[in-house]
């Protein structure tokens, strides 16, 4: 088991999904948990109660919008000091090329890039602060190389750029301390678009405790020396093309 004891860890979206699954992961390696949502509503009492099953450590509740980079520096004053920011939340709602319009393309780079900017720089000084600091992006699977894609090409670009901006921390603070690196998810069990995905190579979708594994092995002095990578958890599927018709 990876030994967390002692750090403090906030994971953005960790009310349900998989990022509640990575606060459970860590939780049980003895990290300290930040859980955080848009909204206290019924998910929040219930990833408490999860929480609190797992460890004696009560986990903090904070909520707030993060596409308002404002929002991202007074979730950061709340927190205080931090070891460990994982940044989970994106939106995705896949189109063709030929369908997205303005309104698509913002929401998409929003809701993926942009959080991930604000969050970052809001807690780096935090981050920065202890000299062992660990900031990690959840990408998508292949996010570490340029492809043309006609499919999900607003999320694809949003999420290659996540990845070019770990690399980015990871270069720029290094001499911090800081480890900046990506966790890139293909095809999981709770997929939206697992149905429609084809033929798995290992045969099965992906399970959230294997995503939280290795944010827990980046998160731990393991780890001390890798920065500015991506991890695939995709089983060796990657996105398909497909003919297109118009």
């Amino acid at each position: 088991m990876i030994d967390l004891e002692g750090r403090r860890a906030f994971i953005s979206g960790s009310l349900e999904r998989t990022g509640l699954g990575i606060a459970e992961h860590l939780a049980r390696c003895g990290a300290s948990i930040i859980l955080h949502g848009r909204n206290d509503d019924e998910r929040a009492q219930d990833a408490r109660t999860r929480l609190a099953a797992i460890s004696e450590k009560q986990p903090t509740l904070l909520f707030g919008d993060i596409s308002d980079p404002s929002v991202c520096e007074r979730l950061a004053e709340q927190t205080g000091a931090l070891d460990i920011l994982v940044n989970n939340v994106g939106v995705y709602a896949p189109k063709d090329l030929a369908e997205t319009d303005a309104s698509h393309w913002r929401w998409t780079m929003t809701g993926n890039l942009d959080v991930t900017f604000f969050m970052a720089q809001a807690f780096l000084p935090a981050l920065l602060k202890g000299g062992n600091g660990r900031l990690i992006q959840i990408g998508f699977t292949g996010c570490d190389r340029l492809r043309p894609t006609g499919q999900a090409t607003a999320y694809q670009i949003a999420k290659t750029g996540v990845h070019l901006l770990s690399q980015s921390y990871a270069k720029r603070y290094a001499h911090r301390g800081l480890t900046s690196n990506t966790v890139s998810p293909g095809q999981l069990e709770n997929s939206i678009d697992l149905p429609s995905a084809g033929k798995l190579p290992s045969g099965r979708a992906g399970r959230i405790d294997e995503v939280a594994g290795a944010v827990a092995f980046l998160a731990s002095r393991k780890a001390d020396y890798i920065n500015g990578t991506n991890i695939n958890i995709a089983g060796g599927w990657e996105p398909q093309q497909r003919p297109y018709e118009d």
